[in-house]
């Protein structure tokens, strides 16, 4: 969780990078709720990742995944939003994943995280993650509120909750932007 420009889309797709090499063959997700957001931020990131980790990223654009060469990898790249609620949890339907990865996850419903989580997360003999990378949320009885309680004391076994500021990524953003954004929002 983190604040706007934090780097909290680098972290998860330099460990989707990792974990394509660590466990060739593994089936990763990153998903956005709309597409357009999807294809303009999670994407040109994750893909520029697997640049600079050297891995060859070829679309298969009928299953909608990234084949993450040469370790026979799966990067499935994938918005969650539906516009026929007759069909609102098919965007992983029929997916067998090791790890979904969803940014800015405060804009999913509960019912659709609910649909893919933990259900989705069945490759074997492969880790079962789910990454969440999202702005802090302020309602109380958002789900993300309620799987990660500010006090760290009631957190759930396995639910680890990091924390970043726009502070923590000056080297990405520079002191200018940060000074910048101190003057309009004292």
């Amino acid at each position: 969780e983190g604040a706007v420009r934090a780097g909290k889309t680098t972290a998860p797709a330099s460990k989707a990078c990792d974990y394509a090499i660590e466990y060739p063959g593994i089936h990763l997700a990153a998903a956005r709720w709309k597409d357009t957001d999807l294809w303009g931020q999670v994407v040109p990131a994750w893909r520029e990742m697997a640049q600079r980790y050297g891995l060859e990223t070829v679309w298969h654009a009928d299953e909608q995944y990234d084949e993450i060469r040469p370790y026979g990898s799966r990067m499935y790249l994938r918005a969650l939003h539906t516009n026929e609620l007759d069909s609102r949890y098919s965007k992983l339907a029929g997916v067998t994943l090791a790890v979904l990865w969803i940014d800015q996850p405060e804009e999913v419903p509960a019912d659709v995280i609910d649909a893919y989580i933990p259900a989705r997360l069945s490759q074997p003999e492969m880790p079962h993650e789910v990454w969440l990378t999202p702005n802090p949320v302020s309602e109380t009885d958002h789900w993300i509120a309620e799987w990660f309680p500010t006090d760290r004391a009631k957190l759930k076994p396995h639910h680890h909750l990091v924390h970043t500021a726009v502070y923590d990524n000056v080297a990405g953003v520079g002191e200018q932007y940060i000074a910048d954004l101190e003057a309009k929002y004292p």
